[in-house]
């Protein structure tokens, strides 16, 4: 909960300090798309990074803020050998779909660079391949959770932008899914 307070309490501040250089204007739309490589974390095993290309559109609902919806879908999962509780063999895990709904502060540092903020709620799909002896089992879970993240964007163009984010998409219990996303952004 701090950390969920702590990231609102400082995009607010941003929001009432920033201007508006790099801003669009009300009724503005957006589409970008992204290369995401993610961090699924759950205790007791290692990391693993599957990738996933996601695409997303916004709305400008002011200058500095915007609402946005996210789809990604996995491209590539990733294995690792475990032993863990008698278990000893390889699990895999990828990401089948990642989507979401966010509210979007933008923070403009000059007319070629700003920062921005996303808050909102997703929904996570992953599935969990275990193989060991010849025989595997896999679980999928689908389950939803609040996600907020902080990214930087360059303008290449008048209308365009490349853009370094990091997002937290899920953290419940003993799992968390985070995700460094490199991508481009351009205004309809």
């Amino acid at each position: 909960m701090y950390k969920l307070t702590s990231t609102l309490a400082c995009a607010a501040t941003l929001l009432v300090t920033s201007h508006s250089a790099m801003a669009a204007s009300p009724g503005d739309t957006y589409i970008g798309v992204g290369f995401s490589q993610l961090t699924y974390s759950e205790d007791g095993f290692p990391d693993f990074n599957p990738t996933m290309l996601g695409l997303r559109a916004g709305y400008y609902l002011n200058r500095n803020f915007s609402v946005e919806g996210r789809l990604g879908l996995g491209i590539a999962d990733d294995t690792k050998g475990v032993n863990y509780g008698g278990f000893s063999g390889d699990i895999n895990v990828e990401v089948d779909s990642l989507m979401g709904v966010y509210a979007v502060g933008h923070f403009p540092a000059s007319d070629s660079f700003g920062f921005y903020g996303f808050l909102g709620f997703n929904n996570a799909d992953i599935t969990a391949t275990a193989t060991s002896g010849g025989t595997s089992f896999s679980y999928s879970d689908d389950d939803s959770d609040i996600a907020f993240g902080i990214g930087a964007e360059l303008k290449v163009s008048p209308a365009s932008t490349i853009n370094l984010e990091y997002g937290n998409f899920y953290d419940e219990d003993t799992v968390s899914v985070d995700a460094i996303t490199i991508g481009f952004t351009t205004s309809l």
